[in-house]
């Protein structure tokens, strides 16, 4: 027997990505999915609550994405700062999600993702900060507070309202590069040259 909240939310993602998610209905929905309205509607009651779920659903995966990350054994630990950071983007695949994210009547919701990002993967990096300068490869002294910092410039500097051409978006991880290695206290091009090792 399927899962029918499943392919609720399965169904939608797809016509979100294809069609857009202002040119999905929940009729729409219904139809492909070949469910009863009632059904729908005991489930969501509305098209923006399935999107407020898949945009939890998405967090959730960039949250057990960074405990994957911050567990391998077999990575040193700036090489997992730098995995961590890379997987809290979202992918090409996810644009519908941004630009839903991002209109000005889900500035809440935009908000809220934030604060979640900041209280579910600051800790982890928190704990990765700590472990370099339990190494002492890096010099910090507020481990934690760093950790809140960098979460809290990715998710405004790389907002996508900005609309960012890739030029400027390279030069601003170029900047965010320099600025991190200097905050946890590493030769300049520490991070480049991990970044290039992995490449």
């Amino acid at each position: 027997m399927k899962n029918t909240k499943k392919e609720i939310v399965r169904v939608a993602k797809e016509m979100f990505m294809t069609k857009g998610y202002d040119k999905t209905s929940m009729q729409a929905i219904i139809d492909k999915v070949g469910i009863a309205k009632g059904t729908l509607y005991h489930h969501f009651s509305s098209k923006k609550e399935i999107m407020d779920y898949v945009l939890n659903e998405r967090l959730e995966q960039m949250i057990l994405s960074a405990k994957e990350v911050a567990s391998n054994k077999d990575m040193d630990v700036i090489t997992k700062i730098i995995m961590l950071l890379t997987r809290l983007s979202l992918k090409e695949d996810d644009e519908y999600l941004l630009e839903h994210m991002h209109k000005a009547e889900n500035i809440k919701l935009n908000y809220y993702l934030n604060k979640l990002m900041i209280k579910h993967i600051s800790p982890i990096l928190g704990d990765l900060i700590k472990e370099g300068v339990k190494e002492k490869l890096f010099d910090v002294d507020y481990p934690d507070e760093l950790a809140n910092l960098i979460i809290i410039y990715l998710t405004e500097a790389f907002d996508y309202n900005l609309n960012l051409s890739k030029e400027e978006e390279e030069k601003k991880i170029s900047v965010f590069i320099t600025i991190l290695e200097r905050l946890l206290g590493l030769k300049k091009g520490s991070i480049e040259e991990k970044i290039h090792a992995r490449k």
